[in-house]
């Protein structure tokens, strides 16, 4: 047999074998997707019911101490090297009420102690994170739509869904909910991708295998599964990503739920001790030999860890 003729041969054979190996993904991809959208959700209502409280009553604090810290900056006793000390400390902790608190009066002890606009900080953070999850699948950040372009995928996505409603219709009633719900779905989140990925396996239900497709068809299934299954994929790990960042859980390993859970206790606990803490600060610090001492440890500490070589 021609080389040529072998060669035609093979490749639908592979395509068809590619195309059903994409197919047979999908259902795990999906329950992956959604299990992880469930798991978030619990782990948030956990993180909102028993550390929400507590976070209040620690910005509470936090604030009351950077203005302890302020005050204390500028008390003639203190020396350039207590001053910088001092200085670096109101950043530090403004950082972290900052990102939950909209409060101009923080955000310009911030700028004035670091030279920098806290929003312009927290913006780069933003991109640096975009970057991290990109890389984590091996793809790029989403861009963000403009008005125009929304308005046109929200019409095709329209106009897929009552093609794809029409057909589910058709199909016994035991598959219809399951697939209406993934059509209302996609339609929503104007996914257009998803719901050409539905209208393939909309077809495969309705006509099995792929002897029937030619070459064409089935390179552009191909296409238009694997974008899908990767799009799953990169949706999946942003939603892990966003509760490592969010929630601070641990991102050096697996995650799990149950890795979650222990995380968000501990949190609840280092929270409560470090609360009491920094409570007695704001009331011991106002003492400018309070403050000085706590300096001299601060500074001695430091001394301690050594230099930090680049």
């Amino acid at each position: 047999m021609p080389k040529n003729r072998a060669k035609s041969q093979a490749e639908p054979a592979q395509a068809r074998q590619q195309f059903e190996t994409l197919l047979a993904k999908l259902p795990a991809a999906r329950a992956d997707y959604a299990a992880w959208e469930a798991i978030a959700a619990r782990l948030r209502h956990l993180a909102k019911t028993k550390l929400g409280p507590l976070s209040e009553q620690f910005c509470a604090h936090t604030r009351e101490l950077i203005l302890v810290f302020e005050e204390g900056h500028s008390h003639p006793s203190l020396n350039k090297d207590e001053r910088a000390m001092i200085a670096e400390t109101i950043c530090m902790l403004a950082d972290g009420y900052l990102l939950k608190h909209d409060d101009s009066d923080v955000a310009q002890l911030y700028q004035r102690h670091s030279g920098r606009h806290h929003a312009e900080v927290r913006a780069e953070r933003h991109a640096a994170m975009d970057k991290m999850l990109a890389d984590a699948v091996g793809g790029e950040p989403h861009p963000d739509l403009v008005p125009e372009t929304e308005q046109v995928l929200q019409k095709a996505a329209n106009a897929m869904r009552a093609k794809l409603v029409a057909a589910i219709r058709t199909l016994p009633s035991e598959q219809q909910p399951d697939l209406l719900e993934l059509a209302d779905v996609a339609c929503v989140n104007q996914d257009v991708l998803a719901l050409m990925a539905l209208e393939i396996e909309l077809e495969h239900l309705q006509q099995p295998g792929a002897a029937h497709l030619d070459y064409e068809q089935l390179q552009h299934h191909i296409m238009v599964l694997d974008d899908y299954l990767a799009d799953l994929e990169f949706d999946t790990v942003g939603i892990q990503f966003s509760l490592i960042v969010q929630l601070s859980l641990p991102g050096n390993g697996q995650l799990t739920e149950h890795i979650g859970r222990q995380s968000l206790h501990q949190q609840q606990f280092l929270m409560e001790r470090q609360m009491e803490h920094i409570a007695c600060d704001v009331v011991d610090l106002r003492d400018i030999a309070e403050l000085k001492a706590w300096l001299k440890e601060k500074q001695q500490y430091a001394e301690r860890q050594g230099p930090v070589y680049q």
